[in-house]
């Protein structure tokens, strides 16, 4: 996170940490049929409590933030052609926190195994505690032993030193601040800040989850 000084975004980031998203080990899941089972081995360090509340059909611990969609729901939200799903979810899901930005190869790779686990404990919960004994991973997707995906789903990098940067006080008031990027806009959307920080909530400040600028249409740059 850097801080509002270099951004010019006003956030209450006062001061530029070290703080990366959460990443994910996304997987395919397919559905095989009704009366099969493809339960995986119960995973090391499983416990149904890390994901609690990842939807209403399992939500026990009052303390934590409310779902809004059940078990369903939470599988269609990624569905895709052939009877398979994207297991990508960031609500006491598949999220995980690493920063693996300054690492060398081997200490990424031995590092993601966090993270592969953590999709593997994610599956297995789907599986055993929500009953979807016919979801298992895909053995047509991946050229890979474990049938994960060859890299994972990583929402931070190194950043490029632009002669203009885009910031989100340009969504805020395209037409009134800085350059005028609007008019180099290629198609038009609406989405809010997504930044995934459920997985640190200790360290990383919660100034942006899915906090909605008031413009319903918001121009993108390429």
């Amino acid at each position: 996170m850097e801080a509002g000084s270099i951004t010019g975004e006003k956030v209450g980031i006062t001061q530029t940490n070290k703080i990366v998203q959460d990443l994910t080990y996304a997987a395919i899941i397919k559905d095989y049929g009704a009366g099969t089972d493809k339960t995986i081995t119960r995973p090391a360090n499983y416990d149904p409590k890390e994901f609690d509340c990842s939807n209403t059909s399992f939500c026990h611990d009052t303390s934590r933030e409310k779902p809004t969609v059940d078990a369903a729901k939470m599988l269609e939200y990624a569905k895709l052609p052939n009877n398979k799903y994207l297991l990508n979810w960031p609500k006491y899901g598949n999220d995980t926190y690493l920063n693996i930005v300054e690492m060398n190869e081997a200490q990424r790779n031995k590092e993601l195994e966090k993270a592969k686990a953590t999709t593997f404990r994610f599956l297995y919960f789907i599986q055993h505690e929500l009953g979807y004994k016919n979801l298992g991973l895909a053995d047509d997707e991946y050229p890979t032993a474990d049938k994960l995906p060859l890299i994972p789903y990583h929402r931070e990098g190194r950043r490029v030193k632009g002669l203009v940067r885009f910031t989100m006080r340009h969504i805020d008031d395209p037409y009134n601040y800085g350059d005028p990027l609007y008019r180099t806009a290629i198609s038009v959307g609406d989405y809010p800040i997504d930044h995934h920080h459920k997985k640190n909530r200790k360290e990383a400040p919660q100034h942006r989850s899915f906090t909605r600028y008031p413009h319903t249409a918001c121009p993108w740059v390429s």
